[in-house]
């Protein structure tokens, strides 16, 4: 009797929580059950106009004023507003798509755990809500554990709104209507490679501002983060470069892509309407540092041993800075003279998206209901939460649209 118990007490004691393993999936390997594929979020971020007007074709137009110039750039974002959202990683490499899978075993099968999702609408591998069940087989008992915390914001709302023009010193705001030939070689050193329209090419002055809404930036496109508000010379941080701001000039309208042509294959293309607008997230904290309360997802997602708690995508809070190239290589001109970094104006956004190099976990000892927030982050109970998840589906789904005609309409483009 002694032995009997000196074996049972232990294993009761081992079976009194969840076990689950992680490991990489590969492409046609079964899951049980019990398990779940799951792929880490991202973020996008859409830009919508309260302001925008509709052709009768139906085809967006410019939110700029008949009028625009170097002075008043800005007012082409009156009314505009930012909103960030859950989003499936870039496809293109593929993700890596992880398997969370029930570790009974090593607690002798006195437990059970089983883990379930639902998915968002049309991705397999994102979920709004991650269901994870115990079960003490020895008592019976299941027994659930988690805490709640407050939802992000709603997705008929704003996550941000136009927080006025940063003035930066140094950069003289030029009044005159005429667009002189740009700096190109100062202007090349501050935006990034690779992007699909050449912004240093002269023939962007001839182009007056002009902005189509909506437009969706994914969160891949928009990395490595800016570090500070401050660092705006890539000889020194060259993460601090500027992206060139989506143009959905033709979004609504049936765009033909050529056989072949990809978005990416080609040297960039000329300037057109709704081109010279940059853009970059500016990290809030030190980018070198993991967010608060934070650890690096590979160490979480590579460790063999058998864990208590299921990873989601951490958070890092930016500000997603906007300007006009004008004003940009105005700021590097003025630079150039009196020395330091070029300070040019930017329309500031507040937004909270996803940094994939890390990832919270939640707690999920006794089980629990993870719920993803719409923009980034999650809540856990055990109860479950379904306020959110046709929300989130219908917003990952209208980025997701908008992205993918961007994507048509920029290879139609290309050269």
């Amino acid at each position: 009797m002694k032995i009997l118990c000196g074996l049972f007490f232990p294993a009761l004691l081992c079976g009194c929580s969840t076990a689950i393993k992680y490991s990489e999936w590969t492409a046609g390997s079964p899951v049980q059950s019990t398990a779940l594929r799951f792929t880490l979020q991202d973020s996008a971020v859409t830009f919508t106009s309260s302001g925008q007007t509709v052709a009768t074709t139906g085809k967006a137009t410019s939110n700029c004023p008949a009028v625009v110039t170097n002075a008043d750039w800005w007012t082409c974002f009156s009314q505009v507003a930012a909103s960030a959202v859950i989003a499936p990683p870039n496809s293109n490499p593929a993700p890596t798509i992880y398997v969370a899978t029930p570790d009974d075993g090593s607690h002798l099968y006195f437990s059970t755990t089983t883990i379930s999702g639902t998915n968002v609408t049309g991705q397999d591998t994102l979920y709004t809500q991650v269901t994870i069940k115990y079960t003490n087989n020895a008592s019976s008992v299941i027994a659930g554990a988690g805490s709640g915390a407050v939802t992000g914001f709603g997705i008929a709302g704003p996550y941000g709104g136009i927080a006025g023009l940063i003035l930066g010193g140094g950069a003289a705001v030029a009044a005159a209507r005429g667009l002189p030939q740009p700096n190109t070689i100062a202007l090349a050193n501050y935006v990034c490679g690779g992007e699909t329209v050449d912004l240093t090419h002269t023939s962007i002055t001839n182009v007056t501002p002009a902005v189509y809404f909506p437009l969706t930036v994914k969160g891949p496109s928009a990395r490595p983060f800016a570090p500070t508000l401050n660092a705006d010379s890539p000889q020194t941080a060259p993460s601090a470069c500027w992206h060139a701001l989506p143009n959905t000039q033709s979004l609504g309208s049936a765009v033909p892509v050529a056989i072949g042509n990809t978005l990416g294959s080609g040297p960039p293309r000329d300037p057109v309407a709704g081109d010279g607008w940059l853009y970059r997230f500016v990290a809030m904290s030190d980018v070198s540092k993991p967010p608060l309360g934070a650890q690096p997802m590979s160490a979480f997602l590579n460790s063999k041993d058998s864990s208590q708690q299921f990873p989601y995508t951490a958070c890092r809070d930016v500000t997603i800075e906007i300007t006009w190239w004008k004003e940009l290589n105005d700021a590097i001109s003025a630079a150039q003279t009196s020395g330091g970094d070029p300070k040019p104006r930017v329309l500031a956004f507040p937004a909270s998206v996803a940094d994939p190099n890390y990832v919270f976990v939640a707690s999920v000892k006794k089980g629990g209901v993870i719920t993803f927030k719409p923009d980034c982050g999650a809540t856990v109970s055990i109860t479950p939460d379904t306020s959110n998840v046709a929300a989130i589906s219908a917003a990952v789904t209208n980025a997701e649209n908008i992205y993918k005609a961007e994507q048509s309409w920029e290879a139609s483009k290309k050269k």
